[in-house]
């Protein structure tokens, strides 16, 4: 299983980082988005980035990317038929799940 993850807010982010980890690392393996910030503006080092290096420390399988794009080309280049992604998040990762579809189909 591939977890896709965009965090949502930066305060939750900031106080559910460790929980975030512990849920994500039942996972195979973690892709991370930038947290989308709905309501709040950004709160001085909170990123992904903080969810991400709580994953290494406990050993898990974990890549962390800015914007679409990358995460696309990750995912059309390293799936497998077996596989299983999930998508997570409640902000504009819609949109990747969409466009990930999209060219999975094409690529068939």
């Amino acid at each position: 299983m591939i977890g896709i993850f965009q965090p949502h807010l930066f305060s939750r982010t900031r106080d559910f980082i460790k929980e975030f980890a512990k849920s994500l690392a039942l996972a195979d393996k973690i892709i991370l988005m930038d947290i989308y910030p709905a309501r709040e503006k950004p709160i001085k080092g909170v990123t992904s980035e903080l969810i991400f290096n709580e994953l290494v420390k406990i050993d898990s399988d974990v890549k962390y990317f800015h914007g679409n794009k990358p995460i696309e080309e990750y995912l059309l280049k390293e799936i497998k038929p077996e596989d299983i992604i999930v998508f997570q998040g409640a902000g504009d990762i819609t949109l990747l799940c969409d466009g990930f579809i999209s060219k999975l189909s094409k690529k068939k």
